[in-house]
């Protein structure tokens, strides 16, 4: 009875023996599947490969640490974390699937809006004093041509120069034509009869373009109200009457 005894406790001692040699591995393959998972987010390809090599060294050391004495007690445990590191796997491929994923949005291709020939704007709302100072242009300031290819060029009429846009031109003659009394947003040449040197002119220009031009931007016509309400608020009406609004 004695030696069965001790058969038994040494019987036992080698199952715990195993079982927490198979638990401690068990804690390893789970630490190297995380950091496999890890390795995934940054390098999908190769992790996907890693992790399944991994849960199939799983598999096989778990049934190289079976116990004999009782195969369905020591089956339990990896096969369960088998499962779990199954689980990870399929969730980390998920993963990658959509930070893969390409959204194509169907985009319109904008078309070149072709200039439009020049035509002078009417002035007919202007004060007459202001009407008196603007000038037509004998020719046309610039002429749009039609190339072979459906692109446009921009001539300049004052002067032998060429433009790929009706932008580029208007930069060109207000850095240029603008010195000759040359408005490029009105279409006019402003008569100066009493102007003489180039800082009169300059000066002029400026005050055209701040305070009566009839093709002046939103911006400049807001600060013309502002302005103007200001000094009729003080009684400086005759002064208020250099900014021109256009009536509505």
């Amino acid at each position: 009875m004695f030696h069965q005894f001790m058969e038994i406790q040494r019987d036992l001692e080698r199952e715990a023996e195993n079982e927490d040699q198979i638990a401690l591995h068990l804690l390893e393959q789970q630490q190297r599947a995380l950091e496999l998972q890890q390795q995934q987010e940054e390098e999908p390809v190769p992790a996907l490969v890693d992790a399944q090599e991994s849960s199939e060294e799983v598999e096989e050391m778990a049934e190289e640490w079976q116990v004999p004495h009782d195969e369905e007690g020591c089956d339990a445990a990896p096969r369960t974390s088998a499962g779990i590191l199954e689980r990870s796997e399929v969730e980390s491929i998920r993963e990658i699937a959509l930070r893969s994923r390409t959204i194509r949005i169907p985009q319109r291709k904008a078309r070149p809006v072709v200039p439009e020939a020049f035509h002078a704007p009417v002035v007919e709302g202007l004060p007459a004093r202001y009407q008196q100072l603007l000038v037509r242009p004998p020719i046309d300031p610039y002429v749009v041509i039609r190339n072979a290819d459906g692109s446009t060029t921009i001539e300049c009429g004052i002067c032998p120069k060429e433009f790929g846009t009706l932008k580029g031109w208007r930069i060109h003659a207000s850095k240029v034509h603008r010195q000759n009394g040359f408005c490029q947003k009105c279409g006019h040449f402003v008569d100066m009869p009493h102007v003489r040197s180039d800082d009169e002119i300059t000066a002029t220009m400026e005050l055209h373009a701040l305070e009566w031009c009839p093709k002046a931007t939103k911006a400049v016509m807001n600060d013309r109200a502002i302005k103007r309400r200001r000094l009729e608020l003080v009684g400086r009406n005759e002064e208020a009457m250099h900014y021109y609004i256009p009536s509505k």
